[in-house]
């Protein structure tokens, strides 16, 4: 069975309930907006949540997640681990809080490395960082 990523959320928050159900607070699109202003855009949290698919079998997953403006090559990882994983179970769940973070507005790539002893796989999300103009 082939490595393959099932979800990948940017949202302000990830709550894991009781029952394992999963709340996403916040849900961004391709863009995140923000209040007019100047300098950097400070977010005081950023969450990704990914759900990657296609693990039965495996028992260990390492992950790497870099944050890339466009035009620039990627600079040390956000986050990453090396995580155990059930082999019984086709899916796991990662969830990374980032907080505080900063940007500057323009294109980003959000940059998901996965790799098991069965293969490695990179997925790329792409998003505008952008202050919202004040009406005149």
């Amino acid at each position: 069975m082939s490595l393959w990523v099932r979800a990948l959320v940017v949202c302000d928050d990830v709550r894991l309930e009781l029952g394992g159900t999963v709340s996403l607070i916040g849900v961004y699109a391709d863009r995140i907006a923000v209040a007019p202003g100047d300098g950097d855009i400070v977010l005081g949290r950023l969450a990704i949540y990914t759900i990657v698919a296609g693990l039965t079998g495996i028992h260990e997953l390492a992950w790497r997640t870099s944050l890339i403006p466009d035009g620039a090559d990627p600079g040390a990882p956000l986050a990453e681990s090396r995580e155990v994983h059930d082999a019984g179970y086709d899916e796991h769940r990662i969830v990374s809080m980032l907080s505080p973070i900063t940007f500057r507005e323009g294109r980003y790539r959000l940059a998901l490395e996965l790799e098991t002893k069965r293969e490695k796989r990179t997925l790329e999300y792409r998003f505008l960082v952008e202050r919202v103009r004040a009406a005149s």
